[in-house]
């Protein structure tokens, strides 16, 4: 019996997901102990309950494993993360600060990504002082959280921040129209997500945009309020801020259920996006066969949009259109939708009918 090379058989090893053939590989010899627990516990997540985390307090070999935590509310979530000297990345969920504070502390510098998953502040001053004092970060996603007013004044310097990924969905910011980074230098991020249901997030959209133009290179941007004074304002937004070094864009209209809002409004969108840096631009839109149905108004934006992506003045560098459907609620992209279409000097994701029909044959829809 020919055995394979213990170096391929890590590999192997180091590819699995599942926690219980991992703790089947790792009874089967010693030399596949290390392998198999180091791939068991590259991601941990603790509950409220007692067990994985007594574990890792208890068992500082196995703690020094962990590079991916995530952690809901404990009182000695501190405790745990002394231990995590590997970690990279944590994610908090669901931690209020009315009843339990893990906002005060500064998290160990090793960790250089935190995602806050619905969590609130209760105070803009508590949410304030905890990024300033972990200014460390490099990646912040801020998931389905509340920040509310109050909490003292803020320093009048503005404060450095490390982060070039930044990412801020459904977060409700109960603030008087002004950015929740406002007392911050963004000017590092490189890659940023933020859906802009308020004025509020138009705010941290434009500030990313005057900080970070020279560095920000991919932005996604799901708009979830379609009224005409607040796509407005997102356009005034784009429009205006520089955009040098943008090079991939994805816009998604939450909401996609309506029609004519998937057709018409990217088109101003676009227009605004504008610059000459951009290389990719994805769009929830899917221009189905059923495009050759549309009566003459739905006909006219879809080929208003086309005009403005295929238009070498607004997009000179302009190599990739990709198009994608997303569900109403999540705003999930469905990759297998994706399709990058052909585009040249007159058209931008139009096809002529017979490259739709060859398309619908060879089920590449």
């Amino acid at each position: 019996m020919t055995c394979l090379p213990l170096d391929i058989i890590n590999l192997i090893i180091d590819e699995i997901d599942d926690a219980i053939t991992l703790q089947a590989t790792s009874v089967v010899c010693k030399s596949l102990v290390d392998v198999s627990q180091r791939r068991l516990f590259r991601s941990v997540t603790i509950s409220r309950a007692a067990g994985v985390g007594d574990m890792l307090k208890s068992n500082k070999r196995i703690a020094e494993l962990v590079q991916t935590l995530r952690l809901f509310p404990r009182p000695d979530h501190m405790d745990i993360l002394a231990v995590c000297t590997g970690l990279r990345a944590l994610t908090l969920e669901y931690i209020n600060s009315e009843t339990i504070n893990p906002f005060t502390p500064t998290l160990p510098s090793h960790i250089q990504s935190l995602r806050l998953g619905r969590c609130r502040f209760g105070s803009y001053g508590l949410f304030s002082t905890f990024i300033r004092a972990n200014s460390h970060l490099r990646r912040l996603v801020m998931d389905d959280c509340d920040v509310f007013q109050g909490g003292g004044s803020e320093e009048p310097l503005k404060s450095q921040l490390a982060l070039q990924i930044l990412v801020v969905s459904r977060t409700r910011n109960h603030l008087a129209s002004t950015s929740l980074f406002a007392p911050f230098h963004l000017d590092r991020v490189s890659e940023l997500s933020i859906t802009l249901s308020s004025t509020n997030d138009v705010a941290l959209l434009h500030q990313v945009l005057c900080e970070a133009g020279l560095r920000l290179i991919t932005m996604r941007i799901t708009i979830s309020r379609h009224e005409d004074s607040f796509i407005d304002g997102v356009c005034e937004c784009l429009s205006t801020a520089s955009k040098s070094s943008l090079r991939d864009v994805t816009l998604i209209i939450s909401d996609s259920r309506h029609w004519n809002l998937s057709i018409a409004l990217p088109t101003v969108i676009v227009n605004a996006l504008s610059t000459p840096g951009i290389e990719r631009i994805a769009l929830n839109i899917w221009p189905a066969f059923s495009f050759f149905l549309l009566d003459s108004t739905e006909l006219e934006d879809w080929e208003a949009l086309d005009s403005a992506l295929a238009s070498t003045d607004r997009f000179p560098s302009l190599k990739e259109v990709s198009v994608f459907r997303v569900t109403c609620e999540k705003a999930m992209v469905h990759p297998h939708l994706s399709r990058y279409l052909p585009r040249c000097a007159t058209q931008g994701i139009l096809l002529s009918k017979s490259q739709y029909v060859k398309l619908d044959m060879n089920g590449d829809w």
